[in-house]
């Protein structure tokens, strides 16, 4: 493959060995760095547009940086039919997708001066990224402030496929790639419904969709326990599982939804909110008592605040959530996508919100007790 087509403002930027097509929008640089991660068989354009004829406002991006947001697409390897990349990257994985988009994100903080502060937003299979993200991201010293799901799917096995089903769900082309083509109409009959409701001819017309915006991707990224190895796609749960790291708890960031109300999205809409709530209370366990050593704290907690604890915990799933009407494309066509960008803005206030309720709840008793431990430390250091 040739590169061939670069939209204005487009780089090839390398990240965890890779390259990756980028566009990054300067908002205010002490705002944070919104970063886009899309789904399966899509370049990161569909949130940001840039085709011949495209309008700005009908895309994410443009009202993400009107609310004062930096952006960030990064498109992993895939082999559209006008080529963007020099080479195919059958072996590529979540792992190196997430080290990817961690490492270009530094890079992009640290060129234009910005805040370290990150919004991670991960539509469709970008949900799989979540895990392998946050742990590069920590590693380069990166605060990932929260993720917001749009209609992601997180990457566990509740939505893998069985073993049996692989050789009818993945076929693979002349790339190495898994062959996703069955899917294209579906997906443009939903962005075409979404022009009609913008009362536009076309938002993205089809003959740019087919050929600048999709294609067929690596096979290791898409959750259906299928691997590339020696040139077949295997069936590898296993290995799916080690390469996701779902059980990883600990390691994923604060998670919100944002959910929306179709049948057409019937998955997303009945299962996210629980789904990535098991995720965000799990994190939330994690952080304030899991890896809390001063866990005898916990039980100097009046039964009053221990109760608005648990009720601020067991509900957060719906406080963190925002819904929205539209199908899978909800964020594409001018209506849906700035409505998308005012739910990210309003879910970063409710984040800070609950970050601020636990303190709250929290303060009266870590107070003296970090007093004492601030004393009893000193005092060791005095004695050693």
């Amino acid at each position: 493959m040739k590169n061939k087509l670069i939209y204005n403002g487009e780089k090839i930027k390398q990240g965890g060995n890779y390259p990756a097509l980028t566009k990054f929008i300067k908002g205010n640089p002490k705002e944070a760095l919104t970063v886009f991660v899309p789904g399966a068989a899509h370049l990161a354009r569909i949130a940001y547009g840039g085709h011949n004829g495209s309008q700005d406002e009908d895309f994410l991006a443009h009202w993400l940086v009107s609310e004062g947001y930096n952006f960030l697409g990064i498109s992993y390897p895939i082999a559209t039919k006008l080529p963007i990349y020099n080479e195919s990257y059958p072996n590529f994985t979540i792992r190196a997708w997430g080290k990817q988009v961690a490492e270009i994100a530094k890079t992009i903080i640290d060129e234009n001066n910005l805040s370290k502060h990150i919004i991670l937003i991960v539509w469709s299979n970008g949900g799989r990224i979540v895990q392998s993200f946050y742990e590069y991201a920590l590693t380069l010293g990166l605060d990932v402030d929260f993720c917001t799901s749009f209609s992601a799917t997180p990457p566990n096995m509740a939505v893998v496929k069985f073993p049996s089903q692989v050789p009818n769900i993945d076929k693979m082309d002349k790339y190495r790639y898994s062959d996703c083509s069955k899917s294209f109409d579906r997906w443009y009959n939903q962005i075409n419904i979404n022009s009609h409701i913008n009362c536009k001819n076309e938002i993205i017309p089809k003959d740019v969709y087919y050929n600048e915006y999709i294609g067929s991707m690596p096979v290791n990224l898409k959750g259906t326990g299928t691997k590339y190895h020696n040139g077949e796609f295997v069936a590898s749960e296993l290995e799916f599982i080690g390469d996701s790291k779902s059980y990883d708890y600990a390691n994923f960031p604060l998670m919100t939804t944002i959910v929306t109300d179709n049948i057409i999205d019937s998955r997303h809409a009945l299962s996210d909110q629980s789904i990535w709530g098991a995720y965000l209370i799990s994190k939330i366990y994690c952080d304030y008592i899991e890896k809390n050593k001063m866990k005898i704290i916990f039980n100097k907690l009046s039964a009053e605040s221990w109760k608005s604890f648990v009720e601020l915990v067991r509900t957060s799933p719906i406080e963190l959530s925002m819904e929205t009407q539209g199908n899978h494309f909800f964020f594409v066509g001018e209506s849906g996508a700035h409505y998308a960008a005012l739910c990210v803005k309003k879910l970063e206030r409710k984040v800070k919100l609950f970050k601020t309720n636990i303190e709250d709840i929290l303060k009266t008793t870590l107070l003296p007790w970090l007093t004492v431990l601030s004393i009893i430390s000193k005092s060791n250091k005095f004695i050693n």
